[in-house]
């Protein structure tokens, strides 16, 4: 048996990606499956629709999003991505949004209206 001071002499596999997205999303609607009809009951049917509605709006335009930088930057090496993300640091500091710095960059990829 290995003591915790001893070291592992081989690594262990870990999840595959995706492993790790299936498992992410299993968590995430099972949490949604038990708390909808509990928040439904809480604040009625149509609030609880629009905002449902809402979260599929911003699941989609976050979705959109990625897919579209995947496009933009497909051909980009880890280096030109990283300098990129140096200069957007460098030309807006902090984030006015307050949502940080990937605020800042998806107005700088797709313009303001995604700040």
């Amino acid at each position: 048996a290995m003591t915790v001071c001893q070291s592992k002499t081989q690594e262990q596999p870990g999840l595959s990606e995706a492993a790790a997205v299936a498992t992410l999303t299993q968590a995430t609607i099972g949490i949604g499956v038990f708390s909808l009809p509990y928040a439904t009951a809480q604040i009625g049917i149509l609030p609880s629709a629009l905002g449902t509605l809402v979260i599929a709006v911003m699941s989609a335009a976050g979705i959109y999003v990625g897919v579209e930088s995947v496009q933009l930057h497909a051909g980009r090496g880890p280096a030109e991505l990283q300098t990129l993300v140096n200069n957007v640091r460098a030309s807006v500091g902090e984030s006015p949004s307050g949502l940080g710095f990937l605020s800042d960059l998806c107005g700088d990829l797709f313009g303001p209206a995604m700040r």
